[in-house]
């Protein structure tokens, strides 16, 4: 298989994990235990168009090494940026090897219109990634329970309880944060249970 088959193949099964990505977040989106909210919706809906443009613009380029490695570079700078006190670092001097390793690439009519559609998909494609496989803030498979990434940015702290029937068949708890409070019941790994409700300022726990 020739290098730019093979770039194209890569392209239309990103194209289709972009799709798959932005409906599997719509569809948990109506679900509670997964907490997307409607700005969450919005993010996700903006980070999809964005990433298509960029898709539209590498498929034309036909340019699919450099498209690849602006994506690449792009994104890591972008998850650096965001993880900048912890893994941060090491993920900012990849981006910066990876955009150097592009610069170097052989010149092309196209170039311009690679290396745009390269910065759009790095773009997008992150913050849809992180919202279409954040898990949901009960898994009663793994008997985990938490926070996902918009609860976490809605609330400074929180806590909770939890339990468990002597048979180990069943769990129940409860969690709280700032804004928001949920309590859950599962029984045999599946989720029976889930009611999740605002709280108002000064509420008592």
């Amino acid at each position: 298989m020739s290098r730019h088959r093979a770039g194209q193949s890569g392209f239309a099964l990103l194209g289709a994990a972009l799709v798959l990505g932005f409906v599997t977040t719509l569809l948990h989106a109506r679900r509670e235990e997964f907490y997307i909210p409607a700005y969450g919706v919005g993010i996700a809906a903006g980070a999809f168009a964005v990433a298509a443009a960029g898709m539209a613009l590498s498929w034309r380029s036909r340019r699919f090494g450099l498209a690849t490695l602006t994506m690449l570079a792009v994104a890591l700078g972008v998850m650096g940026f965001l993880a900048i006190l912890s893994i941060g670092i090491p993920l900012l001097a990849a981006s910066l090897a990876l955009f150097v390793v592009a610069a170097r690439l052989p010149p092309g009519s196209p170039r311009a219109a690679a290396s745009a559609g390269g910065v759009l998909l790095g773009l997008g494609v992150p913050p849809l990634a992180l919202i279409a496989l954040s898990p949901p803030v009960v898994d009663c498979k793994r008997d985990s329970n938490g926070e996902n990434v918009f609860l976490g940015f809605e609330s400074d702290s929180g806590g909770g309880s939890a339990s468990m029937s002597a048979d180990g068949r069943s769990s129940s708890g409860r969690a709280y944060g700032d804004t928001y409070e949920y309590a859950y019941e599962c029984h045999d790994g599946r989720l029976v249970r889930f009611d999740f409700r605002r709280r108002s300022a000064g509420h008592p726990r």
